[in-house]
């Protein structure tokens, strides 16, 4: 995303207020209010996918350019991941869909996560998927929120309990801690060396971002957050402090990137959610984002960012087939 000193008029150059007089907006209607800087950032492709030119090539390949564009990501959990296709029509959808099965078959694979929605795919691509065995697990909305207003920076309006606490991970332990939660919520396999060394890259970004250093353009920083709770509340442990919530954040450019946010079973519905929401973008003003994007499930994380003045942009489904070997 290119970078112009009119960013920082963003709220000028859209002319709303407080209240957003987007809030009764279609998605679509309110998709054209945007600033154009917005509308941009969100015709790329899909964030949390492989951009254009560098998908790594996975168990099933990487991309293909003829009549039909389709990317994935490289092999995750036993699962290859279209993230974005196109087709011409049905008929050559059906052809894509197909070839794209025989190739994850032959590598061994054994699921296929196929996404679809708005600017990722052709609107007959869910019927295509369906009648080729695909089952739809999720439907999502791809929300905004602008995190300036004029001269000054603006937070979603979220209130945190008491006895709950939000901290950006800054060391081995927290992250593993953290990312035990994800194991648990996401059944996805146990860390491995590699994510902490990962990890502690991410961390020496943030800490020269720190001292002074600036971001170049299009630069990106990862983080992980943790949510705790006093252990008399949680689970009654011997540990004063207990994490029941985890997430993950990445500014790209002045786009904050809202990923990845796990609660234990035992603490949902108890605001954690909502205060790893606040303190990414917190956080994420204090890296120079100014536009905070995030997909969440229609029937509950999606309500609760609603309310705390987050405005739908987009739609996503995720169909899912199980190959038999």
């Amino acid at each position: 995303m290119s970078c112009s000193c009119g960013k920082r008029l963003v709220s000028r150059r859209w002319g709303l207020e407080d209240h957003d007089v987007g809030t009764f907006l279609p998605a679509r209607r309110y998709f054209a209010t945007l600033p154009v800087w917005v509308r941009d950032e969100l015709r790329r492709p899909y964030f949390g996918s492989p951009s254009v030119g560098s998908t790594s090539r996975g168990m099933a390949g990487a991309s293909r350019t003829s009549g039909d564009c389709w990317y994935t990501y490289r092999k995750r959990w036993d699962t290859s991941r279209v993230w974005r296709s196109w087709a011409a029509d049905e008929e050559r959808a059906s052809d894509l869909i197909e070839e794209t099965v025989g190739e994850v078959r032959a590598a061994g694979g054994g699921r296929i996560l196929w996404r679809t929605g708005d600017r990722v795919a052709p609107p007959f691509m869910d019927e295509c998927l369906a009648r080729h065995g695909f089952r739809t697990t999720e439907k999502l909305e791809v929300l905004a929120f602008l995190l300036v207003k004029g001269q000054e920076q603006r937070l979603p309006r979220i209130r945190v309990p008491e006895d709950l606490s939000v901290e950006l991970v800054r060391d081995a332990e927290v992250l593993r801690e953290a990312l035990f939660v994800d194991s648990e919520v996401f059944r996805s396999p146990l860390p491995t060396g590699g994510e902490f060394a990962k990890y502690a890259g991410e961390l020496e970004k943030l800490l020269r971002h720190e001292r002074g250093e600036h971001f170049r353009g299009g630069a990106s920083l990862a983080a992980r957050f943790a949510a705790y709770v006093t252990s008399s509340i949680a689970s009654g442990a011997g540990s004063p402090r207990s994490i029941v919530a985890a997430a993950g954040a990445q500014v790209v450019g002045e786009t904050l990137r809202l990923w990845g946010a796990a609660t234990c079973q035992t603490f949902r519905g108890r605001g954690a959610y909502g205060a790893l929401v606040l303190e990414r973008c917190r956080v994420g003003t204090h890296l120079n984002a100014t536009l905070a994007l995030v997909k969440a499930n229609i029937s509950t994380s999606g309500a609760i960012l609603k309310r705390a003045g987050f405005r739908p942009v987009g739609t996503e489904r995720r169909h899912v087939l199980e190959i038999q070997r």
